[in-house]
């Protein structure tokens, strides 16, 4: 009879061991994002010590690892438990060469969808690489501009010359029958013809739809913008049918400057005033006013970008050295805004 409780407690022990023992194994892989640059991850997601050539690196589940010179790595991955305390280890070995360092092989695209068929494609950091489409050369440059004629799929790919394959960058582009049958890609030209009057043209269109304020104008291929109040605008043209991205939007904003009356005094008029230099980076001088006048320095969207107010005598200057380059008008009014010149 105690043999066979003795039996059942043995059986019962080993059971319990196995339900409650801890796996004692793990299982780690790496991604290789270029040349010297992975990532490191256990598949289970058990979390880790990691070390790289026998130093401690870091703990997680997964860590990245960028190699800065040229050495052969080993990466290991373990963990110590009451039940593993041997702890089990997975290492993996990376040779990092020369040619990997000194050629730069890590870089990066910026990409710009200019419209619905036009990419714009940078390679940040390099001066010159090797572009392909679907796998034929088309130019070595530090830039790609990518407009297809035709509909279809693309796959575009910058590669750095003597580098390892999985280095280069590749992205596929699909290219829809309906962006190229719409002729989404078009340009808008504006004309500011004075303060408060835009006149706007789309290049090599005929028929767009005009908006403000998301308010539709008229369907044209041009449109003069003229309001009659100060605000800002949101001039929209529209190529119907075609993707948002593709519109083309500019914000306008006109000033209560550009709506003032300007009451022209002829006696103003008839005076001998001189702006000299009317080019310049510095400043400006004003000839022959007398009196009490403000000066106003406009810019071509209707703002007012400097403002001085002088007793004048024969000679004012005007520092204006802190304005971007640019064309500007100039008003001088006297205190009451009675008499105004341009």
């Amino acid at each position: 009879m105690s043999s066979l409780k003795l039996l059942f407690w043995i059986s019962s022990l080993f059971i319990s061991n196995l339900l409650f023992a801890q796996d004692c194994t793990i299982s780690t892989s790496y991604e290789q994002h270029s040349c010297s640059s992975f990532t490191f991850f256990e598949e289970n997601e058990i979390v880790l010590q990691w070390t790289v050539n026998g130093q401690f690196y870091e703990s997680g589940w997964s860590i990245d690892f960028d190699a800065g010179e040229a050495e052969t790595y080993e990466i290991c991955g373990y963990y110590e438990t009451v039940d593993c305390p041997e702890g089990p280890f997975a290492c993996d070995t990376l040779v990092i060469t020369e040619d990997c360092i000194e050629r730069n092989c890590d870089f990066e695209v910026d990409i710009n969808q200019a419209s619905c068929a036009v990419y714009e494609l940078t390679a940040a950091g390099q001066e010159l690489l090797d572009w392909y489409i679907n796998d034929v050369f088309q130019v070595t440059s530090a830039e790609f501009n990518f407009s297809p004629n035709a509909a279809g799929t693309y796959a575009i790919c910058a590669v750095n010359e003597g580098c390892p394959p999985e280095t280069n960058f590749c992205e596929t582009f699909v290219i829809t029958e309906d962006c190229i049958e719409r002729n989404c890609d078009f340009e808008v030209d504006i004309n500011q013809a004075s303060c408060a009057v835009y006149e706007l043209t789309a290049a090599g269109q005929e028929l767009l739809d005009w908006f403000v304020n998301d308010v539709f104008q008229v369907t044209s291929a041009e449109f003069n913008f003229s309001p009659n109040a100060a605000g800002t605008y949101a001039v929209c043209a529209v190529n119907e049918g075609c993707p948002p991205e593709t519109n083309f939007c500019d914000t306008l904003v006109i000033t209560e400057e550009c709506f003032e009356t300007v009451n022209v005094d002829r006696t103003l008029q008839e005076d001998e005033i001189t702006v000299q230099p009317t080019i310049t980076k510095s400043d400006f001088n004003i000839h022959g006013l007398s009196g009490n006048y403000t000066i106003h320095i406009i810019s071509q969207n209707g703002k007012i970008v400097f403002q001085k107010t002088v007793n004048a005598t024969l000679e004012t200057n005007c520092d204006i050295s802190d304005l971007p380059s640019g064309l500007y008008y100039i008003s001088i009014s006297n205190t009451d805004n009675k008499l105004t010149r341009i």
